[in-house]
């Protein structure tokens, strides 16, 4: 097993409703090295309803694994957002 970070994950949209606390923003501690399909299974998110994710604003692929640092801000984007 290796290191745990924290890290924040804001579900934006719809996508909050999908996790266990009904809310935007999440505190998660996940391995440092860890692909975001892996993050958004964590919160319950489906995949297909996911338009774009961003790791302190730039955008990443899903499928990447990444080594995340502690603090790190995720930003979850849905298919469909509006106002």
């Amino acid at each position: 097993m290796g290191k745990k970070v924290d890290i924040e994950v804001k579900l934006l949209g719809h996508l909050m409703w999908y996790a266990d606390k009904k809310q935007k923003d999440h505190n998660l501690q996940v391995e440092e090295e860890i692909k975001m399909e892996e993050v958004l299974g964590k919160l319950n998110v489906p995949i297909g309803q996911v338009h774009y994710i961003t790791r302190n604003n730039k955008k990443v692929d899903i499928n990447e694994t990444l080594k995340l640092n502690e603090g790190d801000q995720i930003i979850v984007a849905p298919i469909i957002c509006g106002g």
